[in-house]
């Protein structure tokens, strides 16, 4: 499992309870658009949302209170780090993919609250 060390520290209970919601979302999202299990759609958005924060040098918090815009282009930066892990996969075909990323980056945009 993918280690959320990295963001936990600083995070508010509120941004916390945010975080969870969009990784859940997501993964729910996966299990029904690539039939895909709990834990692996899990584990794959966890390290997306790692890797995203790490790669711009921040927490998750600074993201939360930015700008709608800045929240979109994060946002843009983990579905697309989620969808390289489901295309470096060879059970997932291109459309399968491609639904599964439109649909988790629509319900990740009307539950972030952007």
């Amino acid at each position: 499992m993918a280690d959320f060390s990295s963001i936990q520290g600083s995070l508010l209970p509120v941004s916390r309870d945010r975080q969870i919601k969009m990784i859940d979302t997501g993964a729910k999202a996966m299990q029904r658009m690539l039939a895909m299990g709990r834990d692996d759609a899990l584990e794959i958005i966890t390290r997306a949302l790692v890797a995203e924060l790490e790669d711009r040098a921040t927490k998750l918090d600074a993201v939360l209170i930015s700008s709608k815009a800045e929240q979109t282009v994060f946002l843009r930066g983990v579905v697309g780090k989620v969808e390289k892990q489901l295309r470096e996969r060879s059970e997932f075909n291109e459309d399968l993919v491609r639904r599964g990323i439109q649909e988790v980056m629509r319900l990740w945009h009307e539950t972030w609250s952007l």
